[in-house]
């Protein structure tokens, strides 16, 4: 088992909205990491259409809509200790972008949720979602848009994580739940037909902070805020 390590650096000028106070998974920076395919990271989910793109991927790896695509898997706590996360503060997911036109490569990155489910198996209860919801994006200036960190699936993205408390929570349930694990919800707008997806990383170092993004304030830096580890697991999808 071979691990890829990402480094963070930190958000440019291409957001300028607001994070909600209250949203439970929070933008933590970019990674940038090359050379990862599908069958090199623990893809969770994948959505794919024009010109807006949502489901879900639930237990037995069961897809809510038609635009969840089979590069999609429920992820059991067994699986996401493998690539060395054991609790919520250890979690993170990054957002993949891969646009087919490069004249319009901005996406509105509506929503998502982290789904803890009681166990792995179709029918398994949902037990809670942590969510994220995105700022508005004008696609005109770029501001509030999730543009492609790098070229092609996992090159890589835009990393999140929970927040202090909701980490712990998360922690607890895996506890409470031992036969479960996580699968998404998400929603994604100003697709053009290029697929989206949703990978698990596992974040290092207690320096990672979430990027506040008060309105009205252009972020700069490229500071590195830390590292996640992320699995290069070769699994040859068809």
């Amino acid at each position: 088992m071979n691990y890829a390590r990402l480094a963070v650096v930190g958000l440019g000028a291409w957001l300028v909205a607001a994070i909600p106070a209250s949203a439970s998974v929070i933008l933590l920076g970019t990674t940038t990491d090359k050379g990862a395919g599908f069958g090199d990271v623990l893809n969770i989910l994948t959505l794919q259409n024009t010109p807006n793109e949502a489901g879900a991927i639930t237990p037995g790896n069961v897809a809510t809509t038609l635009d969840v695509k089979n590069t999609s898997d429920f992820r059991t706590w067994a699986e996401l200790a493998s690539i060395g996360i054991e609790n919520g503060s250890e979690l993170g997911l990054i957002y993949n972008i891969s646009q087919n036109s490069d004249a319009d490569r901005h996406t509105q990155l509506n929503s998502f949720s982290i789904d803890v489910y009681s166990g792995s198996t179709a029918g398994s209860s949902l037990v809670h979602s942590f969510t994220y919801t995105g700022p508005s994006c004008n696609t005109t200036t770029g501001v509030g848009c999730f543009d492609p960190v790098g070229n092609g699936t996992g090159a890589a993205g835009y990393l999140f994580g929970l927040d202090s408390l909701q980490a712990g929570q998360l922690t607890a349930l895996m506890l409470a739940n031992p036969n479960g694990g996580i699968g998404m919800t998400g929603s994604i707008s100003f697709s053009n037909d290029g697929q989206e997806n949703f990978y698990a990383a596992r974040i290092e170092g207690e320096n990672l902070a979430p990027v506040h993004e008060p309105a009205s304030l252009l972020l700069l830096g490229t500071g590195l805020f830390g590292s996640v580890t992320a699995l290069r697991k070769r699994r040859g999808r068809a």
